[in-house]
């Protein structure tokens, strides 16, 4: 949360902006991207392959990309992590990734394939 200052008549009024809200209806795909990638490249390019991708990865996806980029700014995953996401939790996979993305849309219950460990290091990027 960042605090704004908004000047009243007489005094100065503090309100909180959230944080959390990055995409707004009135972003083009390319400021939808930046504001996710945090200027992060290894996160601009995930971000460029989910909007590449996502239509032959997931065509149930009615928002193609868009839908894919609302879900990671619904679960706070943005710059560095986004890239993390992609490289360590899912193997470089983008179906992997759009798939436990999807996965957490609808709660269910993902168990990653491997160890234990990276169940964990997957649960802090997603919950």
């Amino acid at each position: 949360m960042e605090a704004v200052a908004h000047e009243g008549a007489n005094n100065k009024v503090n309100t909180m902006k959230n944080s959390e809200e990055r995409i707004e209806h009135t972003d083009s795909v390319p400021d939808v991207m930046m504001k996710l990638s945090e200027d992060n490249f290894g996160a601009l390019d995930v971000c460029a392959s989910i909007r590449e991708r996502t239509p032959q990865i997931d065509p149930d996806n009615v928002m193609g990309g868009l839908g894919v980029f609302l879900s990671l700014d619904t679960n706070q995953i943005y710059g560095s992590r986004i890239w993390m996401l992609y490289k360590d939790v899912c193997g470089e996979d983008l179906p992997t990734m759009l798939a436990l993305l999807r996965a957490r849309q609808l709660s269910v219950s993902v168990l990653l394939k491997g160890a234990a460990k990276r169940r964990l290091v997957a649960a802090k990027y997603v919950d």
